[in-house]
């Protein structure tokens, strides 16, 4: 035996290139393949789609027919968005009477006979011996315009692959379902059991175009595999059976795209909050065995990276607790449809109100270094990030140390008091008498509740509520006074108050104002004028109502700097913070062009300094070894770095550091 012209082809491969003589067939170039699609609709010709119900096209050059009533349902070829050309297809459904099928879709149909469909369809006994059309690939664009209201708008969207029976679950679709895309499969096994199952592939996205390729084998054998792609990623896998290969059943199946809402029918337990839904379906194309992935690629232009900026670095001093950041997020070719704001790094606290939002309010913030990212991922999934340094610096104003006391034992504790081993525990800051005009001020934490800061003219640890005494305090977000004019009164005011806001006792000659502020001091509300009035030396005290309220940073301020502590001389506040902030270290110009000037504060010990920069993927691309010296200048070249956000990091051997955020543009 003789054997000669040996060839082994796969899929893609045609029978005129196995038999001899023939040239082979020259694979075909991308812009030929249009002709190789079975069904091609790009909704720029004329007069598409063609409505037709003549189910004997073969092969189905155009739609078979509309599915919906003309009460409710349209489809029309609009300008309105298009995915690629001039026109996409515009699917509308409307709120409307009666419960039949058609009130509650808008649909296109193609192939609705396929072959091996049973006898007896509709009259048709021509389907069932048409031949296979080899159909492995359907792809179709969709765009969900934002003007829909009710964010689940199809129960079904863009594709229902169905055989001949219909016989839910055979098919397979993908739809919406609480804000997420479902990809819906029935698995078949060897012997025809089916299983049915809901694949999560993605959230719903609004206003942006969504690209959508399903690749499938329709038999039950092993053979068989159904993959989905979303805007050229894989997204679902399945190898295995998926269709049921008998006479009941047709050999392919029928599509259907379009928008569906059963519950609009007036038996539907939870109605939809949109009277109207609409869903636009652009670059409709079905394919065969010849085809590949890349033909379905939408030849649209690259996409340009969205831009991410997460404002400029903060500085704060304690007590201030709390702060807003505000990200900047554009996409200009499209649009930004995620935003993220992460804690990278800082001490505890600082947490994050509603990440996801452009603004976001950080509370609980604690003296530190905190660094914070503001990510944002744009309608192509392309991403940007950005990173913000706040800089929680001590105290400027004069803090009270106050001291526990509870069964007879005594415990200084720092900045925050927390409460004593017995109910109604009482402190006072002793030794620090004021006088003149000051005011006692304290921060409203997580656990303030129960806790209540007092004046008083004399240094006797007693309970609140005694003459001489008065008081401020917080429970379940409002603010109390109490006040000892000769009688005991005791007020809830009308201020409603949260944690990190401000609240003081602020004397004026001999009055005194409760006053709360929710800017971090920067302006301040009335919430009360005590009745008590004297111009003696006092006492700032504190007590507890539960073992679980928490004092937060009181601290002592003079004001305009006029009055004095009495045993505790401090310099004028006023000098104190702007000493306080001509010292720290400084970065000029900033946004830099050709180089930034950085000026050493005094946030670090004797000794090496290690400066160094980092591009916001975190690669270093300058580093300095400098001995400290307070007011020294360093130069750092910026002309060769590209635009961009870039993270100053100056430390020195005893574990000091600050970080800043340097911006270049070029």
């Amino acid at each position: 035996m003789f054997v000669d012209e040996l060839k082994f082809g796969s899929a893609a491969a045609a029978s005129t290139e196995f038999i001899a003589g023939q040239t082979p067939q020259q694979p075909e170039q991308p812009q030929q393949q249009l002709a190789s699609y079975i069904f091609y609709d790009n909704c720029e010709i004329p007069g598409m789609p063609y409505l037709t119900m003549d189910y004997n096209l073969q092969p189905p050059v155009q739609w078979a027919h509309f599915q919906g009533d003309p009460s409710v349902s349209s489809v029309v070829r609009s300008a309105e968005q298009k995915r690629a050309g001039g026109f996409a297809y515009k699917f509308e459904l409307n709120d409307g009477p009666g419960n039949s099928w058609p009130y509650f879709k808008s649909e296109l149909v193609w192939n609705f006979l396929p072959a091996g469909s049973p006898l007896g369809i509709l009259g048709n006994t021509d389907a069932f011996n048409r031949p296979v059309l080899g159909l492995r690939w359907v792809a179709a664009s969709t765009f969900i315009p934002s003007y829909n209201t009710d964010f689940n708008t199809p129960t079904s969207i863009l594709f229902n692959t169905k055989a001949v029976d219909d016989d839910w679950p055979q098919p397979n679709a993908l739809w919406m379902e609480n804000g997420r895309y479902k990809f819906v499969l029935t698995r078949v096994g060897p012997n025809g059991t089916t299983q049915t199952n809901n694949t999560d592939v993605g959230p719903v996205v609004k206003d942006v175009w969504e690209d959508w390729v399903l690749n499938r084998n329709f038999t039950s054998a092993d053979s068989g595999y159904v993959r989905l792609y979303k805007n050229g990623q894989l997204v679902f896998q399945y190898l295995g059976g998926n269709w049921k290969d008998d006479a009941f059943h047709s050999k392919e199946p029928y599509i259907q795209m379009g928008i569906y809402k059963w519950a609009f029918g007036s038996n539907w337990t939870i109605r939809p909050d949109a009277s109207k839904i609409t869903l636009f379906i652009d670059e409709i194309k079905f394919g065969n065995v010849a085809n590949r992935l890349e033909d379905f690629v939408v030849k649209a232009a690259a996409n340009i990276p969205p831009v991410s900026n997460a404002g400029p670095d903060q500085f704060l001093n304690i007590p201030v607790t709390r702060t807003q950041l505000t990200g900047i997020s554009t996409d200009a070719d499209g649009s930004v449809y995620a935003r993220q704001w992460t804690k990278i790094s800082g001490p505890a606290g600082g947490d994050i109100s509603a990440p996801s939002q452009n603004t976001i309010t950080l509370t609980n913030l604690e003296q530190g270094t905190y660094r914070y990212r503001f990510q944002v991922t744009d309608d192509n999934n392309a991403t940007a990030s950005d990173t913000v340094v706040i800089n929680v610096l001590a105290p400027v104003m004069t803090m009270v140390n106050y001291s526990r006391f509870g069964g007879g034992a005594s415990q200084p504790m720092q900045y925050v008091w927390k409460g004593g081993n017995l109910p109604n525990s009482t402190a006072a800051a002793v030794g620090q008498p004021i006088n003149g005009d000051f005011s006692l001020q304290i921060t409203i934490g997580r656990q303030s509740a129960g806790a209540f800061v007092a004046l008083d003219t004399d240094d006797t640890l007693e309970h609140i509520y005694t003459p001489g005494q008065i008081w401020m305090g917080v429970a379940n977000g409002r603010l109390y006074a109490g006040d000892f004019p000769g009688w005991f009164l005791y007020r809830l005011t009308d201020a409603v108050v949260a944690t990190g806001d401000f609240i003081r006792i602020r004397r004026q000659g001999d009055s005194f104002l409760l006053e709360y502020s929710k800017d971090n001091g920067a302006s301040w509300v009335l919430a009360y004028t005590y009745l008590y009035r004297t111009t003696r030396t006092m006492w700032p005290k504190a007590t507890f109502d539960n073992l679980n309220s928490t004092i937060y940073y009181p601290a002592i301020s003079t004001g305009s700097g006029t009055a004095a502590l009495i045993e505790r001389t401090t310099a004028p506040i006023e000098a104190a913070v702007s000493a306080n902030a001509a010292s720290l270290t400084k970065v000029q110009p900033n946004p830099a062009n050709q180089w930034v000037q950085v000026t050493i504060g005094s946030e670090f010990a004797a000794g090496k300094l290690h400066v160094q920069v980092f591009d916001n993927a975190g690669k270093l691309v300058s580093r300095q070894l400098t001995t400290y010296q307070q007011g020294q200048t360093l130069k750092i070249e910026t002309k060769n770095w590209n635009s961009g956000s870039y993270f100053l990091l100056i430390r020195d051997e005893k574990g000091n550091q600050v970080q800043q955020k340097i911006v270049v543009v070029h």
